[in-house]
């Protein structure tokens, strides 16, 4: 019941120690080095103590993780956060802390509240994806609000929590700072930005008759091309939930007719012929997001093979020659996937990101549309790691963001006047 959980969490915060400075990082950030080291470290623990190995079951065994930070995500009294609060909300998010917020790396998924009050998911990507958080998440909101918690049986009374022992030996003792350092080195070289955009946002482009996810990505593609100069290999993720066992496919917003819209911009093109390559670009997007998510999609029936064939050299002690097409240029280009993207409707979320994939590329997640916490306008997160830069993807952004109503508008203005 909620009142036993309260009575427990309470009895945690009371029996938990202050925190005593940055003496000692947390047991936890030994999940976050490589996983050969991290086994050899947990090994470590489990043959020194049996209360290890009792204290590391009870994690493996529980539902999740729930980490109570002592860190703050630095914002003040429920208001709106401003821009810098809400990248430092988000940073918490993604990273933690290896002192003052800890996250169990193993865990499928880690509820978390910050030391001023921001409830955060953080979940790792092989059991599940977004589109499953962002369900449990907005179902756990709507009970919240709406109280609809079952009643206290009468007389119940919970077990009280149990405190983890551990025995570390010297090999995991000198290993925790070295471990931690990496990590929060890392976690700094990660740099992360938020856009809010809001001259216009899911209404206004439906308005235009044009479909919203690929106004985005075809803003997405500009702004890229405005910076390099070329297009980039993008993954957007669509869901294949219809299906017995679905995850995802890989949608790819970089047409033929994406380039064509953002050749045409940057070249200067007459605001007519640009208005009529930015439709054709979203149309095209919308035909291959729906092919993706009706299981047309082609990434992941190639990668099946892929891994198929490298299996099979590897059991042929190397004999089996993989097929020369995963060795191509063009699919080791397509798979590096610069610009990875995703998007997902969460009116109960203020933000959502993940980090890039490529270590020269970015990760942006964006929200638009009505059914979001900007819900007249737009949000992009981004992040990156040097050379290239979060904060200048997403002025690029804003800046095509603009081009594109200006290209719409004048296209509306043309239509006006002809009648």
């Amino acid at each position: 019941s909620v009142s036993s959980i309260e009575e427990a969490l309470r009895e945690i915060c009371e029996q938990t120690a202050p925190p005593s400075g940055r003496a000692s990082p947390s047991l936890a950030v030994l999940t976050t080095a490589d996983r050969d080291t991290w086994a050899r470290l947990r090994a470590d623990l489990e043959s020194h103590s049996p209360a290890n190995v009792s204290s590391l079951g009870a994690i493996d065994d529980a539902l999740f993780a729930l980490s109570l930070d002592t860190a703050t995500a630095g914002t003040k009294g429920g208001d709106e956060p401003s821009g810098a609060q809400m990248v430092a909300a988000e940073r918490l998010a993604l990273c933690g802390d290896a002192y003052d917020a800890p996250r169990w790396m193993d865990k499928s998924v880690s509820l978390c509240v910050s030391a001023d009050g921001v409830p955060i998911i953080h979940f790792e990507h092989s059991w599940g994806d977004g589109i499953c958080v962002a369900r449990a998440g907005g179902e756990a909101w709507h009970t919240i609000g709406t109280n609809a918690f079952p009643p206290t049986p009468a007389g119940e009374t919970a077990a009280p929590p149990r405190r983890l022992e551990w025995s570390l030996p010297p090999a995991v003792s000198s290993a925790l700072p070295r471990v931690a350092a990496d990590y929060e080195s890392r976690c700094a070289a990660l740099e992360v930005d938020i856009l809010t955009f809001e001259r216009f946002g899911g209404a206004a482009i439906k308005k235009w008759g044009v479909s919203p996810d690929g106004i985005a990505q075809a803003a997405i593609a500009l702004a890229f091309y405005s910076l390099n100069g070329r297009l980039a290999a993008t993954y957007e993720s669509a869901t294949t939930a219809r299906f017995a066992g679905g995850r995802t496919e890989t949608i790819r917003p970089v047409t033929s007719e994406c380039q064509a819209w953002v050749e045409g911009a940057a070249a200067g093109a007459e605001l007519h012929e640009q208005a009529r390559l930015l439709r054709a670009s979203a149309k095209a997007h919308q035909r291959v997001a729906k092919e993706a998510s009706e299981g047309h999609g082609f990434d992941r029936h190639l990668f099946a093979l892929r891994r198929l064939a490298e299996r099979k050299r590897e059991a042929s002690g190397g004999s089996y020659a993989v097929p020369a097409l995963f060795s191509e240029p063009a699919y080791v280009a397509l798979c590096a996937n610069e610009m990875s993207t995703s998007s997902v409707s969460l009116s109960h979320t203020l933000n959502s990101g993940f980090g890039p994939v490529h270590p020269e590329g970015y990760g942006v997640f964006y929200f638009v549309g009505e059914r979001t916490s900007v819900p007249r306008g737009m949000r992009f997160c981004t992040t990156a790691y040097a050379p290239r830069s979060a904060r200048k993807l997403n002025e690029a952004i804003k800046e095509a963001l603009v081009h594109v109503q200006s290209v719409l508008q004048a296209e509306e203005g043309a239509a006006r006047s002809k009648l």
